[in-house]
């Protein structure tokens, strides 16, 4: 392991109505705690914790705010490269139950259509004031493709599995696309981009020649769907970004700290550059542009 100290790096946002108890958990999750006084999140706080997933190291970012929509930026900085998120109700507020639909839509439609997502029924220790019985939102869940958890940010019961839960989830869905990635690679067949189908190559928009950043969405989901540290160790794992890149018209990108270079064989040469740089070079990328396919 590298100086960065773990293998896997996930970022989770936990959304959900005012007073549902999004803080909380996080807090009891992080750092154990619990506050009695409810005060509404005003801004976009993030939070760093690593756990063990799977026998792998994952740092999480996970975000916490009351409404992302609040403001544009706002929303922009919540929802902008997440790999994951939990849905969280109060199980005693039905109509925060009811939200949660337009939630778990927002959030695929501004994060990714393919998120992994974690329904979360919270304050199930309030059990004389349920109103959301466990077999109804598991049914939900299921049929809107989530998994389902209930906890108590009051005592943290199912806080610590809910988040392991989706964790866990994410790391196997890593280690999927790698093992197609590698054997992409290995075995010289074509490459693929059918382990991202929610993000078809034609989706992906070329800037104009002016622009100076990568920052649009389609392309950023490609970006962040790589943004792992395992494979700034190995630089046949970013074969489907170069192909995906060369592909939308690009023929060099810069990091801010290392060149990458796309050659003709559609993968992109990492020589010189340093082990664990994969995060910087995935999120923030400046456009050293070339040109634009059919401009050259």
């Amino acid at each position: 392991m590298d100086s960065y100290d773990h293998d896997y790096s996930c970022t989770i946002g936990v959304a959900g109505g005012p007073g549902v108890g999004k803080t909380n958990l996080v807090s009891q999750f992080v750092k154990h705690t619990f506050s009695s006084d409810y005060a509404q999140t005003n801004s976009l706080d993030c939070n760093i914790h690593t756990v063990e997933a799977g026998g792998n190291s994952v740092r999480l970012f996970i975000r916490d705010t009351s409404e992302p929509g609040r403001t544009r930026s706002m929303k922009y900085a919540f929802y902008k490269y997440l790999d994951a998120a939990l849905a969280v109700y109060d199980i005693s507020d039905r109509m925060s139950y009811c939200n949660i639909l337009e939630k778990v839509q927002e959030l695929r439609k501004e994060s990714s259509v393919s998120i992994l997502l974690t329904l979360v029924g919270n304050k199930n220790d309030l059990v004389k004031n349920r109103v959301v019985s466990t077999e109804e939102a598991r049914s939900f869940a299921a049929e809107n493709g989530m998994s389902f958890m209930e906890t108590s940010a009051l005592d943290g019961s199912g806080v610590e599995a809910a988040f392991k839960d989706i964790t866990t989830r994410f790391v196997e869905q890593e280690q999927k696309e790698e093992a197609l990635s590698s054997s992409e690679v290995f075995t010289g067949k074509p490459l693929s981009l059918a382990v991202s189908p929610a993000i078809p190559l034609a989706t992906i928009t070329a800037p104009r020649v002016d622009d100076a950043e990568l920052d649009f969405p389609r392309i950023s989901e490609w970006l962040q769907s790589l943004d792992k540290s395992k494979r700034g160790r190995d630089g046949q794992n970013f074969a489907r970004y170069g192909k995906a890149l060369e592909d939308a018209g690009y023929t060099r990108i810069d990091s801010l700290d290392n060149p990458a270079h796309v050659t003709s064989q559609k993968l992109i040469d990492l020589a010189g550059m340093l082990p664990g740089h994969a995060d910087n070079i995935l999120k923030w990328v400046v456009v050293d542009i070339a040109k634009l396919r059919g401009e050259a």
